[in-house]
């Protein structure tokens, strides 16, 4: 959150919402990868349709995936899925040119 192009999608938030939104995150990719969770969220469309996602916003979020990803030691074989996942619901996200 504190990369300048992703940070005002979360100005005014509060802590208790902020834990939401990574539990939500946690969940989603859980639950797209075949775990045992459960995703209570809205559908990605919904969810982001009051936001400007641009592409370069859409970047900045995904390159910190990446950066996780190294962070953790992700395999290759895993962070590929992941990735497609992930660039999968790019078209219900991205919003604007």
């Amino acid at each position: 959150m504190s990369d300048a192009r992703v940070s005002p999608f979360f100005k005014g938030l509060e802590a208790k919402d902020i834990q939401r939104t990574r539990q939500h995150l946690v969940d989603l990719l859980c639950t797209a990868t075949g775990g045992p969770c459960y995703y209570p969220g809205r559908d990605m469309k919904s969810v982001h349709a009051q936001f400007e996602i641009t592409s370069d916003v859409w970047n900045a979020f995904t390159g910190h995936f990446n950066e996780t990803f190294a962070k953790f030691k992700v395999g290759e074989r895993e962070r590929n899925e992941l990735v497609a996942i992930v660039q999968s619901l790019r078209e219900e996200i991205v919003n604007r040119p």
